[in-house]
């Protein structure tokens, strides 16, 4: 067991060793812009990754804000299966 947690350790710091700090803090600057003009923040991923970005949009939108005007507006563009459906259905039927 204990070899199994000095793996983990020794993984996750090298993962957290690899994230560049700068790009980090610009995308923290672009979702408080974002906040702040009440613009709206879309999550995208494919397979299992629409699961990920699904709660991702669901953490940026519940935020840490008291009010509902200081929370992101956020949405993971997987999250509505009939507008992903809709419009191959539409372009397959007008050809």
């Amino acid at each position: 067991m204990a070899h199994t947690y000095e793996l983990f350790l020794r993984d996750a710091s090298t993962g957290f060793g690899a994230v560049d700090p700068g790009a980090v803090s610009q995308a923290v600057s672009l979702l408080n812009t974002a906040r702040r003009r009440r613009a709206r923040v879309y999550v995208m991923g494919n397979g299992g990754s629409a699961a990920t970005a699904s709660h991702m949009a669901c953490d940026l939108a519940k935020g840490i804000g008291r009010t509902r005007h200081e929370r992101l507006r956020a949405m993971a563009l997987s999250d509505n299966t009939a507008t992903l459906t809709a419009s191959p259905t539409s372009r397959i039927r007008s050809r």
